[in-house]
């Protein structure tokens, strides 16, 4: 950002502080003469949730109630989500754009905005998060939180002053029951089984349980509990071809994959966990809590996958066929385990001391952890024979593309002793890698809040102050031991390594190719291999210590924040509210250096050096809105408002692998390449501005909602390389060293309009008048320009030009029905290439769920869910063209998904 840049940013920021600012000093000292009527407000601290229909009251309630803009899930069926997981229900929002993972919902990005800008809190208070693979950064991965016990979900996609800061996408507030929310004690139990259409080995189940009553003398103790299990079995296939070649022959302009992978997971996810929060209510004017919540995600996962490489060089005999002249096959069985337990409890209260003031304040201790104790990977490799690029019958592989550029392998097997990939004999074992991991984030928060309300000169007004602090410690600890094989050629066949393995599974299993059997290596047995030829295993130490500290790293950060802010009824119709939050953040991060050091070709030493850095920096974050009440069931909603994200944890973390040579003709000089986190780096910068008018039908039967918003983003971060001469490293000097690492990118934008309709026919006749409808669409524009990519302007990531969704329901004398139609555009990955052609882009999709239930009696319910009915598979391809697969996850199929379940009710 330049000199100009800044100063015209930082004048913005003053001009809305300032606006902010005298915005509360008018609520607070407002002296109009008339008084004003107070409209009655929709109370939403007691009720009962028990139809789809009910959740849609509840969700418009909180939402035209809002100053702010919000959008609401209310739990249907007695805190049943019509969805799996948080992330799935969040996927039915407007401009919310899902990622999932093995068929789950996992991420989500919010108006365009990468999901590691989002803040997610369970009752308001901060959850400890742990991303997964050990690479573990700031992004919550919702399938992990249990989605069985909670009463709403609330997006607020504009925040005030008393919210975090880290908002820029939206702030996600996970809201669970109380008991003081049932007029009567309630019990209810719930059980489903499902299966999955693709696999053979597809068992799905789930239980819950909630409790809730009030008792005391007055009913002044609540006590809220649920108990909840799901297990699921999986099966997936992926398919990539994720490079491309130019064929020497006549079709030049042909492009073919050089690599092409077929592979399976096969594996079973489990979750179970709880929710307990006691009350108590001594009156109107005081109100306790002690809330627990805790759940545990584990995750077991075995990945055979099929390699093959192009060693040689590529031929073409046709546009949609290809051959190369030589090849490399590489086997590799994974197995893996994650384990990844999430814990919080919060002792809090709000104390009405009278004239006007309310206090309110929370300590909230929150832990998440990732355990992997054991990702393992079991591997063979092998060459084959030359062939001459004059000879295609003779090529050791040939491919014949399909209509979706899907490459099918036919092996020569006269060029590999007769045998081909398919036999155990083919396939020479290489090497064992056994890693373990571990993630931690600690968090401690606490928090204290001042408000007020009451009546100036007529005018409603309310004023509030507060005050937080957040202290978080974050390490990532692997482990990356590898073992060669450094004996004699020993095959699976030889060994008794091989299991027979076959793609298993309808429709395009490309995991071995559709009816052939291929052998993958054994794990146990693997292990009992080595242990009883250890001679014939080396230990890789360079590469195994170079990789076991590559994502190491500890991180203590601290955040201070203060704010003001203030309303005032300007008239009957119209409310202004105002303020502004200061945070201030600390921190402190270590990781280390992996030095490799060349001398003539000839290794001369290796060096692990700790290295540590730290970076402060405060944020005056103003916001003001507007609502506007104008009649005839109209509402105005308008905000300036400001935000920030902290640098994602990896990205910031001085993570370095340097590798290097000492220069010959100047000896002490060296030259080198270094990819190295980048602790310097600014937190993301947004200012907000969104505008929004709702009509809301009569007898609270629908609304129609149409919204604008534009963001300007200020340091987004992407990858960055350049070379630096005459330099010094780690106080080693360097002629010329090339630099990978990560900076904040020119300032972008992210503008969109999103458009809204619900509608309840209820007041149409029967049998008509169980009709209702849900639709939302956004439309979703984003520019930003990269160091690297001089003079482009490229989309921000997880960014989809245009979502939308389309429910329909029916619900009349116990019976319900719902479709749910979900469609995403395509959208820019994780990361982004030398150049447009090699950025990786996931496909657009198409998919539509369904749930039916029936309502026997005031006690019994069963229901039916479908999910994934359009078998809609996850795709990931280099940019416009979409017969180069690229990796994670390429192109990966899981089926449908249905689900039966009961439901007891007291």
């Amino acid at each position: 950002m330049n000199f100009h840049q800044c100063n015209s940013l930082s004048a913005r920021r003053g001009i809305l502080t300032a606006l902010a600012v005298s915005t509360l000093v008018g609520a607070t000292f407002a002296g109009a003469q008339t008084s004003l009527e107070e409209e009655p407000a929709v109370l939403l601290d007691t009720y009962e949730v028990n139809t789809f229909r009910d959740s849609l009251a509840v969700s418009r309630a909180e939402m035209r109630e809002s100053q702010n803009l919000v959008d609401v899930i209310a739990a249907d069926s007695v805190g049943k989500l019509p969805d799996a997981n948080i992330a799935e229900a969040l996927g039915r929002v407007t401009s919310v754009y899902l990622r999932p993972d093995q068929g789950e919902g996992r991420y989500v990005s919010i108006r365009g905005v990468d999901p590691i800008l989002n803040n997610v809190t369970v009752n308001g208070q901060n959850i400890a998060v742990s991303d997964t693979d050990g690479r573990s950064g700031r992004a919550a991965p919702l399938d992990v939180l249990s989605a069985s016990s909670i009463s709403r979900i609330k997006v607020s996609k504009v925040t005030t002053p008393d919210m975090d800061a880290q908002s820029i996408g939206g702030a996600i507030d996970i809201l669970t029951p109380s008991a003081f929310d049932y007029a009567e004690p309630f019990l209810m139990l719930n059980g489903e089984y499902g299966y999955n259409d693709f696999g053979t080995e597809s068992d799905i189940h789930a239980y819950q349980a909630n409790y809730g009553n009030t008792f005391g003398d007055d009913n002044e103790w609540g006590v809220f509990v649920s108990g909840n299990y799901w297990f699921r079995e999986y099966l997936s296939h992926l398919y990539e071809n994720p490079r491309a070649g130019n064929p020497e022959n006549a079709f030049t302009d042909q492009l073919v994959p050089d690599r092409v992978r077929f592979g399976s997971a096969i594996g079973e996810r489990e979750r179970f966990g709880y929710t307990a929060n006691l009350e108590y209510r001594p009156s109107d004017e005081s109100r306790w809590w002690l809330r627990s919540y805790y759940t545990k995600y584990t995750d077991i996962e075995l990945r055979p996958e099929f390699t093959i490489r192009n060693r040689g060089d590529i031929g073409a005999t046709s546009p949609t066929d290809f051959y190369w002249t030589r090849y490399r096959i590489e086997n590799e069985t994974r197995e893996e385990k994650q384990v990844r337990p999430v814990e919080q409890v919060v002792l809090g209260g709000e104390q009405d001391i009278g004239g006007g003031w309310t206090l309110d304040g929370n300590l909230n201790y929150t832990k998440a952890r990732e355990e992997n104790p054991f990702l393992n990977y079991y591997e063979t490799e092998t060459q084959t024979d030359s062939s001459s690029l004059d000879d295609p019958a003779g090529a050791p592989v040939r491919f014949s593309l399909n209509s979706k550029g899907y490459a099918t392998p036919v092996y020569n097997a006269a060029l590999s002793d007769g045998l081909t990939p398919n036999d155990a004999a083919f396939h020479e074992i290489s090497r064992i890698r056994h890693i373990t991991s571990e993630v931690e984030e600690e968090t401690w928060t606490a928090d204290l809040n001042a408000l007020w309300e009451g009546q100036w000169n007529g005018r409603l007004v309310t004023f509030k102050t507060g005050l937080k602090y957040l202290t978080r410690d974050k390490f990532v600890d692997d482990t990356d031991n590898r073992f060669p094989y450094e004996g004699p050629t020993v095959t699976l066949a030889d060994a008794g390594l091989g299991t027979p393995f076959r793609a298993i599974g309808r429709g395009e299993a490309y995991a071995a190719l559709p009816g052939i059997t291929m052998p993958i290596p054994t794990p146990r047995a693997y292990d009992a291999y080595r242990a009883a030829n250890p001679g014939d295993f080396g230990f890789d130490e360079s590469g195994s210590v170079s990789n076991s500290i590559e994502d190491d790293y500890t991180l203590e950060e601290r955040i201070t924040a203060a704010y003001l802010m203030g309303s005032v009824q300007l008239t009957p119709e119209i409310t202004l509210a105002g303020g502004f939050r200061v945070e201030r953040t600390e921190a402190d991060m270590a990781a280390f250096t992996f030095f490799e050091g060349d001398l003539n070709n000839q290794q001369v030493f290796e060096l692990i050096n700790p290295i540590s850095d730290s970076k402060d920096y405060t944020n005056v974050l103003p916001s003001i809105t507007l609502r506007w009440d104008a009649g005839y069931n109209w509402l105005f909603r308008a905000s300036v408002s400001t935000n920030i994200a902290r640098p994602d944890y990896p990205d910031a973390a001085p993570i370095s692998t340097l590798d290097a040579e000492e220069s010959l003709v100047e000896p002490g000089i060296w030259f080198g390449g270094l990819s190295i986190g980048n602790p310097a780096l600014d937190p993301y910068e947004s200012i907000n501005y969104d505008a929004s008018l709702d009509y809301f039908f009569d007898n609270e039967q629908g609304v129609i909602s149409l919204g604008a918003f534009y963001k300007r983003v200020d340091n987004a971060i992407y990858g960055f390389n350049e070379v630096r001469t005459d330099t010094d490293f780690l106080g080693v000097p360097f002629g010329e060293l090339g630099v990978s690492t990560l900076n904040n990118a020119k300032p972008g934008h992210i503008a969109g309009l999103e458009l809204t309709y619900q509608q309840d026919f209820a007041s149409l006749p029967a049998p008509f008048d169980g009709f209702g409808m849900l639709a939302n669409v956004s439309f979703i524009d984003s520019e930003v320009e990269v160091f690297e990519r001089p003079g482009e302007q490229l989309p921000f990531f997880n960014q989809a030009d245009l979502i939308y969704n389309l429910q329909l329901f029916y619900e009349k004398h116990g019976f319900s029905i719902r479709f749910a139609y979900n469609y995403q555009s395509e959208a820019i990955f994780d990361e982004i290439g030398g150049s447009v052609e090699e950025d990786i882009y996931r496909d657009e999709s198409n998919t539509l769920d369904a749930k039916a239930s029936y309502q026997f009696n005031e006690n019994w319910s069963v229901y039916l869910s479908a999910k994934n009915l359009t078998d809609e598979p996850d795709l990931t391809y280099r940019n416009g063209n979409r017969f180069f697969v690229a990796e994670n996850p390429g192109f990966e199929t899981y089926g449908r998904e249905f689900r039966l379940g009961f439901t007891w009710r007291m």
